[in-house]
């Protein structure tokens, strides 16, 4: 290690993860650390207990570390380098989820306290940023069930290469800008006749974000600031993925649960695949790059016209109104335990990979081959496009997101990217951006 002292560690594990394995990565973890004579004075190691903990471990010790900013010289601070507070996480893509949503939160609370209560997030022409330095980097250990976030490469596979990976700070670790995708759920008010379906549709309208602490004091007390709003790291998605997940929750206070994680997401899908029902959705891209990119790879070139949004016409022309059986919002590239949903997404690229599938079961089951090797994008009844946001809403009620394997809120809602990117530590050789 250098002279600018030892690495400051927090690690937030989910101990009944991939049936037990994060509680055993976690011990291990722990050993590894305690036996490291730079690292074993530097700490702390939190269990998570019950869904949600990993957002308020997060955000408490992110709010640590903002205070202590703005306690210390900015040149002594930026001194200690940005790489040398880590957040490890080990457990599955939810848990890593849980992690990221804690530090948005915060960060968003703190821009917004240091501009004197201005928007945390300004929208200016698509433009992303990498979160301030007190932000700790995230080192996540996969250790879940699906850790289909983990397939990306961003991530390592056992405690051992995460400590070996925490001595090399000093000496220029590989660290990664990621995005993250941020779903705001917006009120339902009096609607307008939906010609394609005959039915009513929602109008909808940007929700009003709740006060942000505007002082150092407000940020310290504040708890998670809205349920309006949540982030995510891999996919967001309606359809087929939600009702799945919100099966597998009622099972896992059934017997099946006896049989361990795996057990009760197969027994979910199965059900949910016998019973696959297409869902009325309408969604627009408001922030389109590139057109929009068919099946066949076509590409409007009238929607390539701005980089970063689209007029009101264009909107109009890009506009989806259709019965689908997914759709998924990409950050990563998979789902569901290994589906390849999102084949050309990239979560360093700025933006979300949207797909559309609208196979019935009889069609899902003669391509699944393609679901997992990402063929699927070659269906005539597909439909795959790229943007910064998209709104999206249902005729039906109900119509609940998926979001990072966890159940979200109903429809409707805007899915789009925040301005702000997480810094991943990542083992060499990572895809996306070296920071």
């Amino acid at each position: 290690m250098d002279a600018h002292g030892p690495v400051t560690i927090v690690a937030v594990v989910n101990p009944t993860s991939g049936g037990g394995q994060g509680g055993r990565i976690g011990a291990q973890l722990r050993q590894l650390l305690q036996h490291d004579n730079d690292l074993a004075s530097s700490f702390r190691i939190h269990d998570t207990t019950h869904r949600g903990d990993g957002v308020h471990l997060a955000e408490a010790w992110c709010r640590e570390l903002w205070c202590a900013h703005q306690q210390r010289p900015s040149a002594a601070w930026a001194s200690d380098g940005p790489a040398r507070r880590v957040l490890i996480v080990v457990g599955g893509d939810g848990t890593l989820s849980e992690v990221v949503n804690g530090i948005m939160h915060v960060v968003a609370a703190a821009e917004a306290a240091n501009s004197d209560g201005a928007a945390s997030e300004p929208r200016g022409e698509g433009a992303t940023h990498v979160v301030p330095d007190w932000v700790p980097d995230v080192a996540y250990i996969a250790a879940g069930t699906g850790s289909d976030f983990a397939r990306l490469g961003l991530c390592y596979a056992n405690a051992e290469d995460c400590v070996r990976d925490l001595r090399r700070s000093a000496g220029g670790c590989r660290r990664q800008e990621v995005d993250v995708g941020r779903v705001v759920y917006l009120p339902q008010q009096v609607g307008h006749t939906n010609p394609d379906h005959h039915t009513t549709t929602a109008v909808t309208v940007p929700a009003s974000p709740p006060p942000a602490p505007t002082s150092r004091d407000a940020l310290v007390a504040a708890n998670v600031p809205s349920r309006t709003e949540r982030h995510f790291i891999n996919v967001a998605s309606v359809g087929l993925g939600s009702k799945v997940v919100t099966r597998a929750e009622n099972y896992k206070n059934s017997c099946i649960s006896c049989c361990g994680g795996k057990a009760v997401f197969f027994a979910a899908s199965f059900v949910e695949l016998l019973s696959m029902t297409r869902v009325p959705l309408t969604i627009r891209p408001l922030a389109a790059r590139g057109g929009v990119a068919t099946s066949e790879g076509a590409r409007h070139a009238d929607a390539a016209a701005s980089p970063c949004s689209v007029d009101a016409a264009d909107t109009h022309r890009n506009t989806i109104t259709t019965d689908a059986t997914v759709v998924g919002f990409c950050n990563g590239q998979y789902f569901g335990g290994g589906m390849n949903i999102g084949p050309g997404a990239s979560p360093s690229d700025g933006l979300l990979s949207m797909t559309v599938w609208r196979e019935s079961l009889c069609g899902f089951l003669c391509g699944l081959p393609s679901v997992y090797n990402g063929k699927h994008r070659d269906w005539p009844s597909t439909t795959c496009t790229n943007a910064v946001a998209f709104e999206v809403s249902s005729p039906t009620d109900g119509v609940r997101f998926e979001i990072d394997g966890e159940a979200g809120h109903e429809l409707p809602a805007r899915v789009e990217l925040s301005q702000w990117k997480v810094v991943l530590r990542a083992p060499g050789g990572a895809i996306g951006q070296a920071v």
